[in-house]
């Protein structure tokens, strides 16, 4: 049985799967284009309009980018426990992975994006996401499917499949390994 906690885990897990199929014809009513989750590119459109518009929304964007940029000469990731958890780092990653992603899709400017890729190559590569403590799964699973999702046209050939199977092996089998 699962618990309460992994349930909408190990659903989110699905959505993700379903994003990161080879396939997406396959899945009535899925956007063909990236990105697909959260924010899809009409979304960042009317983003781009109303930051010319609000003035607040626009200093908010340029403390967001001055982040980013701070995050361009940062290590990745690594993989350390605290006590029998990785979420530490589990969220680490999740933050500058949207962060960077976010700098990359309203800028256009690719070190962003290569910095994201770094990020998501470092998680991807770990052993595992400590499946014994599933919130530190779900959070990295998080990160490497939104990075996928919001940077695919800027992520190399190689990274994708990396990162597309980092998802499917540490994120989702482990999810449903728990549902059997």
């Amino acid at each position: 049985m699962l618990s309460a906690m992994r349930l909408p885990l190990a659903l989110a897990g699905l959505f993700c799967a379903a994003v990161c199929a080879a396939e997406p014809t396959s899945i009535p009513h899925l956007r063909a284009e990236h990105p697909r989750l959260i924010a899809p590119a009409d979304a960042w459109q009317r983003l781009a309009t109303r930051r010319t518009a609000e003035p607040a929304l626009a200093a908010y964007h340029d403390a967001l980018i001055e982040a980013a940029r701070k995050e361009l000469n940062a290590k990745p990731v690594t993989y350390v426990k605290i006590g029998r958890r990785l979420l530490f780092v589990s969220r680490e990653a999740l933050q500058r992975v949207l962060l960077l992603a976010y700098a990359w899709r309203t800028t256009g400017e690719e070190a962003f994006a290569r910095r994201a890729e770094t990020e998501m190559l470092a998680a991807a590569a770990f052993a595992d996401w400590n499946p014994s403590h599933f919130l530190d799964v779900g959070e990295m699973t998080a990160a490497l499917a939104l990075g996928y999702d919001w940077l695919q046209p800027a992520l190399s050939p190689e990274a994708r499949a990396s990162i597309r199977e980092a998802i499917l092996k540490k994120g989702l089998q482990p999810g449903l390994a728990v549902i059997k």
